[in-house]
C-alpha cells in the first residue's frame, strides 16, 4: 500500500479515537444530566404533595370559617334580636351611664 493509504488510515484511527473520547464525554454528561432530572422529579413530587396539603389546610379553613359564620348568622336570627332592638339597649345604657355619673 501506498503511504498516502496509511496516512488516510491513520487519520481515520485518530478520529475515531477522538470521537469515542466525545461518546464518553457525552455518556458521561448525560448520566449527570439523568441523574439531576430525577432528582427535580423528587423536589417536585414533594413540593406538589406540600401543595396538596397546602389546599387541603386551605379548604378545611374555608369550611370553618363558612361554619362559623352561619352560626354568627343563626345565633343573631334566634335570638330574635334586630338593629332596632339593638340600638335601642345602647341608647338606655348610655342613658343609665350617664344618670350615674351625676
Amino acid at each position: 500500500m501506498s503511504e498516502q493509504v496509511y496516512q488516510l488510515i491513520d487519520e481515520i484511527r485518530s478520529k475515531a479515537a477522538h470521537l469515542r473520547e466525545q461518546l464518553k464525554s457525552e455518556c458521561s454528561t448525560n448520566a449527570k444530566l439523568t441523574t439531576e432530572i430525577e432528582a427535580l422529579k423528587d423536589q417536585l413530587e414533594i413540593k406538589a404533595n406540600e401543595n396538596g396539603a397546602l389546599q387541603g389546610k386551605i379548604t378545611e379553613l374555608n369550611e370553618r370559617i363558612e361554619a362559623i359564620s352561619e352560626q354568627g348568622v343563626d345565633q343573631s336570627t334566634e335570638k330574635g334580636i334586630s338593629n332596632e332592638e339593638i340600638d335601642t339597649l345602647v341608647k338606655e345604657i348610655e342613658y343609665c351611664i350617664g344618670q350615674l355619673k351625676r
